[in-house]
């Protein structure tokens, strides 16, 4: 039986506004996922510019400070344009970029979650830099395409890790109230796994790119069911690329399987979940 897929319609102007974040190269990534390797700690808050001696922490060419340490709804509040400075924890990375020797992030603590674009950082220090790492930032605050973000940063190591507890999402799809977790990391669960119809009618368990004439190793779309309706879900090669878990689950899970997704909320006007994560449950 056909399905249509009814929410999350993806084009070509949600992949160019993906890419204009600075995507990584092509290399294999497990996405560092905060729920694996970190133990609570407090919650950031404001606190002094750090020292000459901390400056060795710096990540990339080094750390330049433009604005006084911000709490989450400091950084809210901030215009788009101006300087913001952060910390908070890692809790997915894209591939090393390493054209631009720089690194995409997800970043979460217990008031919000960032998204950091292009931070310099070398590939040793990308290597050793694990989920849940407490790190503070410093740039511009963007807003494009409904998505906020921390660009022209720099950025160093701070003392402190943490894991956020992984929100059920499951009965948002498709709703706007979905877009309020913007960059955190979510859970769909009790999904089917189902085939996606389409231009031509034929049905496709998943396809490569957002026109399906991609190639393997290119950004992953596959389609899944909740409550009968039929949600589009993407892997992002640059987030998890050819060669990840999730990205070779997607290649085999079979037809009607009851699956558990987890991944993070990107863009979205739309709500666009990039999944770093499958449980085949059944």
């Amino acid at each position: 039986m056909k399905k249509k897929v009814v929410a999350l319609m993806l084009t070509f102007a949600l992949a160019a506004a993906i890419a204009g974040c600075g995507g990584g190269s092509s290399a294999s990534k497990e996405p560092a996922k905060g729920g694996e390797a970190a133990q609570e700690d407090e919650t950031p808050g404001n606190t002094d510019q750090p020292s000459a001696e901390n400056q060795d922490k710096s990540l990339g060419t080094g750390y330049n400070e433009l604005a006084p340490l911000m709490t989450y709804g400091e950084f809210a509040a901030a215009q788009a344009g101006s300087p913001v400075t952060i910390e908070s924890y890692v809790q997915v990375k894209n591939a090393f970029d390493e054209q631009k020797s720089a690194v995409t992030l997800y970043a979460q603590d217990e008031e919000g979650a960032y998204l950091i674009c292009d931070l310099p950082i070398t590939q040793e220090q990308y290597d050793t830099l694990e989920a849940g790492q407490k790190i503070r930032v410093s740039g511009d605050k963007n807003e494009e395409a409904g998505e906020v973000r921390i660009v022209n940063a720099t950025g160093m190591i701070a003392d402190g890790s943490y894991a956020p507890e992984v929100d059920d999402a499951s009965d948002l799809l498709g709703k706007d109230d979905l877009a309020a977790y913007k960059n955190h990391i979510v859970s769909f669960k009790g999904l089917k796994a189902v085939d996606t119809e389409d231009a031509g009618g034929d049905l496709l368990r998943f396809f490569y790119g957002p026109d399906g004439n991609g190639d393997p190793g290119d950004d992953l779309y596959f389609s899944a069911e909740k409550d009968g309706t039929v949600y589009l879900f993407k892997v992002e090669s640059d987030l998890c690329g050819e060669g990840t878990d999730i990205y070779d689950k997607v290649t085999y899970v079979e037809e009607d399987a009851v699956i558990d997704l987890e991944g993070v909320i990107y863009d979205t006007e739309e709500g666009l979940p990039l999944i770093t994560d499958m449980a085949i449950l059944e």
